[in-house]
């Protein structure tokens, strides 16, 4: 795997591995072996898109994957119109699963969901009345901060402002 984010990609890939010789030493699903195909979209959305079509062409049952939402957002667009199902383990972007894709999930918490809890602690438990939000400029970390400044903005009944 390559790209800003290789050593997740390499996790991703070594997990998902692990799981298929798991099951394919059992008889694998249905009586049938489980052939696990690897692409790397190099957290670039313009490469999810390619790999995307690259894995509808090969026929492919299902999709793990993308991990970030910038990638998984523009490549779900693939799959549902060829009727693929694709799991994320990290898109959080709420978009994601909003548009209605029937085929389309994800095993994590949203956005919105990680702000809400989030400012809930700093909030409630930690009981902070001045908090610095700071992020990495990714999709990610601006999607998150954004949803936690507006929770908190809300817990602690602030204005919310852009930036």
């Amino acid at each position: 795997m390559t790209g800003d984010q290789a050593k997740m990609g390499m996790d991703f890939k070594n997990g998902a591995t692990l799981a298929v010789e798991e099951w394919n030493s059992k008889g694998g699903i249905l009586g049938k072996k489980i052939e696990l195909i690897v692409s790397d979209d190099q957290h670039d959305p313009k490469q999810a898109v390619a790999v995307a079509n690259k894995m509808v062409n090969e026929g492919v049952a299902g999709v793990i994957g993308h991990f970030n939402s910038s990638c998984s957002i523009p490549a779900s667009d693939v799959y549902n119109r060829a009727g693929v199902p694709m799991i994320t383990p990290g898109s959080t972007n709420p978009q994601l699963t909003e548009r209605g894709y029937k085929n389309v999930f994800r095993v994590c918490g949203r956005d919105d969901q990680q702000g809400k809890i989030g400012a809930d602690y700093v909030s409630q438990i930690l009981k902070l009345k001045r908090v610095a939000v700071l992020h990495d400029k990714t999709t990610y970390g601006q999607g998150l901060a954004d949803e936690f400044k507006r929770f908190l903005g809300q817990v602690l009944r602030l204005p919310t402002t852009a930036g």
